[in-house]
């Protein structure tokens, strides 16, 4: 089973990601650590790769899938894999269906306000470095490790809006596209955690 995840910035992606990868065997993948473990081998490909990104500049779609054919090759991804940052774009969706068939495509939707809300209670422990959702970090110390809570640099409301309008303009359109191919499963992001992911299970059952 091949699963492309989709949200806004602060929808809950990474905890999802991590309960359908442990539970259902997938192999997670996202274009971060893909492009950073080619990097490290020095490969022609991870040299192009790391042109581009020393100069801040995106990795061009054709170098991405290139990137993605080279991991989708290795034995670990043959019982399937959970896309998790890609395809970003409709074009890099199109691009997509001709070296993998995806099976579902699971939409996490998150509107802004309630994004800007979580963004107000979210910290990140200083010394295990876990995200914690609270309401005051001078009451309440970390949940896992007791350590201090502190604000993440890029957790502004400025930075958010930015960032989900570029999600809107770029990455929404392939939410259509995998409705139109009948594998497009929404799920309201402003539920629980736990309500989510027996959402998410009920539909990866069927």
């Amino acid at each position: 089973m091949n699963i492309v995840l989709i949200g806004a910035p602060l929808s809950g992606k990474g905890t999802q990601a991590e309960r359908i990868q442990n539970d259902y065997n997938l192999v997670h993948i996202s274009t971060g650590d893909m492009f950073r473990e080619i990097m490290k081998n020095q490969t022609p490909l991870g040299n192009e790769v790391k042109k581009y990104m020393d100069q801040a500049m995106l990795v061009p779609d054709e170098v991405t899938i290139k990137v993605l054919q080279e991991r989708l090759s290795r034995k670990d991804c043959k019982n399937g894999v959970l896309l998790d940052g890609f395809p970003r774009t409709l074009n890099q969706a199109k691009q997509l269906d001709k070296i993998l068939k995806i099976d579902k495509a699971i939409y996490l939707k998150a509107e802004l306000n309630s994004i800007l809300e979580r963004i107000e209670g979210r910290f990140v422990c200083e010394v295990c470095k876990k995200t914690n959702t609270i309401k005051d970090k001078n009451i309440i110390p970390c949940v896992y490790c007791g350590g201090n809570l502190t604000k993440r640099k890029d957790d502004k409301p400025e930075i958010v809006i930015s960032r989900y309008n570029e999600f809107i303009e770029q990455t929404f359109p392939i939410v259509d596209y995998y409705k139109v191919q009948n594998k497009l499963v929404t799920i309201e992001s402003e539920n629980g955690i736990e309500e989510i992911y027996k959402k998410i299970q009920i539909e990866l059952e069927k």
